[in-house]
């Protein structure tokens, strides 16, 4: 049976593990990965690990008549998550707010809990609310936390068709970390650009990038080769080329960078003198 929640994995309607992706642990594994590090319309998201959690789920329904009582319909599940990481974490699980999407459930003992279609296919149950709440801040005697609501809209995925595959393999997969892309006092030229490249939090210089990390384009789309990389230190990144002109300066998908724990926040417009 599912033990106690310990996270949770969003994704988007459509997504779905097939019997293919759960012949074992290796291609689970692969396979799940790729969406955490997919461009940002494919992407699902690894939530942190729960500090807490409240079954606020609905009480089934009954009617009450003469005769005795009547089923009327199961309730909903409902769930509050606690978190308790960091502000950083905070300030990006707030903009996940949905009423639409999926959710695999993980549990303690390293289950991921879902539901299986006619086809083998293995789906997170519907979302009819995520909600990420107001901090509970700190009164002293228990630290503080970030809930999170979530209420899933049809009971019978788990009542009726839940299955679970073990994945203890989670634990070990990227969790994103935003950075931002600023400009630099360097100065530009049509040979050579440069961009900063920080976290977005903490202000920590990303370093290890190589040049096929960075997608440099024109204003009509077009990529504009880059030819050589140089870290100058302080996040600061020197990028050679041969004929550049103006355009947005950004980093690769998460999934194809060279280190793939980074997603940019968005691109940085590059002006060539």
């Amino acid at each position: 049976m599912p033990q106690m929640p310990r996270s949770m994995i969003t994704t988007g309607q459509d997504f779905k593990f097939t019997p293919e992706d759960l012949e074992d642990e290796t291609s689970f594994k692969a396979a799940l990965e790729a969406a955490i590090t997919a461009g940002y319309a494919e992407r699902v998201y690894l939530w942190p690990n729960f500090a807490g959690f409240e079954n606020t789920s609905e009480a089934t329904v009954y009617e009450q008549n003469a005769s005795g009582s009547m089923f009327v319909r199961n309730g909903k599940y409902r769930f509050r998550f606690l978190i308790a990481t960091d502000i950083c974490t905070h300030t990006a699980m707030y903009t996940h707010r949905s009423t639409s999407g999926r959710a695999f459930i993980l549990d303690i003992e390293d289950n991921m809990l879902g539901y299986v279609d006619s086809e083998g296919n293995f789906y997170g149950y519907t979302i009819s609310l995520l909600n990420p709440e107001n901090i509970i801040l700190s009164d002293g005697s228990v630290s503080t936390k970030s809930p999170i609501f979530l209420e899933l809209s049809n009971s019978n995925e788990l009542n009726k068709y839940g299955a679970m595959f073990p994945a203890s393999f989670v634990s070990n997969l990227p969790r994103l970390t935003d950075v931002v892309l600023t400009k630099p006092v360097n100065a530009n030229s049509a040979t050579k650009v440069h961009a900063t490249v920080k976290n977005k939090c903490d202000g920590f210089a990303l370093e290890g990038l190589a040049m096929t990390d960075f997608k440099f384009l024109t204003p009509a789309g077009l990529v504009q080769p880059i030819t050589a990389i140089a870290y100058l230190g302080d996040g600061i990144y020197e990028l050679t080329g041969v004929a550049f002109v103006s355009g947005p300066l950004n980093l690769a998908d998460p999934g194809d960078l060279t280190v793939q724990a980074y997603e940019s926040m968005g691109p940085l417009t590059i002006t060539i003198p």
